[in-house]
């Protein structure tokens, strides 16, 4: 029966992706409409400065709404990961292949999601590395070096 709760933990990340997504899209219709007004009182010669506090605003709500977005989505394929390890039986280098993704960075998402859902590093109530809810990767207490310095690739872009 493993599967079940693995498949549930997954469809619950996949329905909150949904909820996030409805709200990203709810506030893209929003700033749609707030950007044809804002060109219309330009139009209408409407200083520019009158109009910045609000889209200050618009973009700090922007960038949360992105990276709630981006969370959610980090969320859910590492919750994949670990159902196709774990439930599916499939080894890391399998999925990193069927996900055209590196190895190491298909070990990461199972690690992640494996310490989300109570792994071996959920002990004393929180989990290693973690930062704002977040878990950071198993790097990160070490100096950087090599390429690894050089070439920081966000986990949006992975």
């Amino acid at each position: 029966m493993a599967p079940a709760v693995g498949n549930e933990r997954l469809i619950r990340k996949l329905q909150h992706v949904d909820v996030v997504r409805k709200d990203l899209a709810a506030f893209l219709v929003r700033l749609g409409v707030a950007l044809r007004a804002s060109i219309a009182s330009l139009r209408r010669g409407v200083p520019a400065s009158s109009q910045t506090p609000e889209a200050t605003a618009m973009h700090v709500e922007l960038v949360h709404k992105l990276d709630d977005m981006h969370s959610a989505v980090h969320q859910a394929r590492a919750e994949g990961v670990r159902v196709l390890v774990e439930d599916e039986g499939l080894p890391v280098s399998t999925v990193a292949r069927l996900m055209g993704r590196p190895r190491q960075l298909v070990a990461r998402l199972y690690q992640q999601a494996r310490t989300a859902n109570g792994g071996p590093a959920a002990e004393n109530g929180r989990r290693d590395g973690e930062r704002d809810g977040r878990v950071a990767s198993d790097d990160a207490g070490r100096a950087p070096s090599g390429a690894g310095a050089r070439t920081q690739i966000p986990p949006a872009a992975q």
